[in-house]
């Protein structure tokens, strides 16, 4: 989901097919700030999947305009402590970033 360009569409296509009580569980991404313009080019970010991430207020505002209920974070830590397939500099500006892995849910109303 982070890859993508239009996360909106992304989460109105989750809701659209699922039936009505229908739950969604997700392992994604967040940030703690905005990644800067000039970073969101990037490849050790976009390689991350961290160029794209939202925040936590930006993820449950793009849940709930889609639709869904009950959103909540289920589980979160830094995933990307001592990920070897990370250069120092990218792990510098993931750690500036505050990146943080997290599982996440959500209800379709019923």
């Amino acid at each position: 989901i982070n890859l993508s360009s239009h996360k909106p569409t992304v989460f109105q296509e989750i809701y659209r097919i699922l039936k009505p009580g229908g739950r969604v569980q997700i392992g994604d991404i967040i940030l703690q700030r905005e990644v800067p313009a000039p970073a969101r080019g990037d490849l050790d970010l976009w390689r991350g999947c961290v160029a794209g991430a939202l925040s936590e207020i930006e993820l449950e505002e793009v849940i709930t305009k889609a639709g869904f209920q009950d959103f909540q974070i289920t589980w979160r830590a830094d995933i990307f402590d001592g990920a070897p397939q990370q250069t120092t500099a990218a792990k510098e500006r993931i750690s500036f970033l505050g990146a943080r892995g997290v599982n996440y849910r959500a209800r379709k109303p019923g």
